[in-house]
C-alpha cells in the first residue's frame, strides 16, 4: 500500500474538509485544506513540538 492510498483510505480530504469548516476565515480554510502528512518520524516529533508551544502561548496569552 502506497502512502496515497492511506490517505485514501483514511479519507483525509474528507477530515480535511471538515476542519476547514470550522475555520474562522479564508487564510486559515487554505491552510486547513494545504495539510498533509509528515512521514518523517523526527519532523513529526519536531511539529508536535510546535504545536505543542503554539498551544501554550495561546493558553498563556490568548
Amino acid at each position: 500500500m502506497t502512502k496515497r492510498d492511506h490517505t485514501s483510505s483514511l479519507e483525509l480530504n474528507k477530515i480535511l474538509e471538515q476542519l476547514a469548516g470550522l475555520c474562522g476565515c479564508e487564510a486559515s480554510r487554505e491552510a486547513a485544506l494545504a495539510l498533509r502528512p509528515v512521514h518523517d518520524y523526527q519532523q513529526a516529533c519536531d511539529l508536535m513540538q510546535r504545536t505543542a508551544e503554539a498551544d501554550g502561548f495561546a493558553t498563556r496569552y490568548g
